[in-house]
């Protein structure tokens, strides 16, 4: 009787065992497909930036450029950010409308400062964009010679009439405090501040030698070929003065360019 029941469960394992082997033949093991998003989404990998219309020392678009004419009509996201790296403003999933010339102006919620702008975060579409962020070279910046550890600094205020500008107490402050520095203002006559064309250019300072009318509008002055011209005890200098106007005043005192 043992040997009966064990025979028939012999036979019930072989069947089972059989009938596994028949169904596992019947799969379909054909290669799966797997499912990728696609790279040609993307419209473009790098991109520039740049402030749009500056209005005071703000501005409230950004231009992007060398974009490819794919990127046309695409969401754009955009955040200018400081130098710590905190949002200034952001523009979220915004038509990027039609690219002329490979550029796109972007209009920001609220105006933001172009100083304290270091760069800015872009997708277009779904991805994320390497942006290099330019920013308009500022009317007055300063170096110090020979000292490359040394960061300068440059204050100012301005006057500015419908044939001229007055760029007054200018100071110059060094950080950390260096004694004697001997420096360098370049000064940027393209900015919107300043009227254009400018024939008649006066200061305290002395230009750089080798400077002319054809240097314009980048002009570099120094100070130190004068006496008492270099930082004082506290890293700072005294007050100068630039200005200029689009006509010829004629010779005179502190007289730097005269220009047809």
């Amino acid at each position: 009787m043992k040997r009966s029941i064990g025979a028939l469960i012999t036979l019930l394992v072989f069947c089972l065992a059989a009938v596994g082997l028949a169904n596992a033949a019947s799969l379909n093991l054909a290669t799966p497909q797997v499912s990728t998003a696609s790279a040609a989404d993307r419209c473009t990998a790098t991109a520039k930036a740049a402030p749009g219309v500056i209005t005071a020392g703000t501005t409230k678009s950004v231009v992007l450029s060398g974009l490819d004419p794919k990127c046309a009509n695409k969401k754009v996201s955009i955040t200018p950010y400081n130098a710590q790296g905190v949002a200034l403003a952001t523009v979220k999933e915004k038509s990027l409308g039609q690219i002329a010339g490979g550029e796109a102006t972007v209009t920001l919620p609220k105006a933001v400062n172009v100083a304290s702008t270091e760069g800015a975060a872009l997708t277009i579409g779904t991805w994320g964009i390497a942006t290099t962020f330019t920013k308009p070279m500022p009317l007055l910046s300063c170096t110090i010679e020979g000292r490359p550890g040394v960061a300068c600094k440059v204050t100012y205020s301005t006057d500015a009439w419908s044939n001229g500008f007055g760029l007054n107490n200018v100071v110059l402050s060094t950080t950390p405090v260096t004694v004697g520095a001997k420096w360098k203002i370049t000064v940027n006559l393209a900015d919107p501040l300043i009227p254009q064309p400018v024939a008649h250019l006066r200061s305290d300072l002395k230009l750089v030698d080798g400077m002319t009318c054809t240097s314009l509008p980048i002009l570099e002055f120094v100070g130190y070929t004068e006496a008492n011209k270099v930082t004082d005890k506290y890293g700072k200098t005294e007050n100068f003065y630039i200005g200029g106007a689009t006509t010829d005043r004629g010779e005179g005192t502190g007289v730097r360019l005269r220009c047809p």
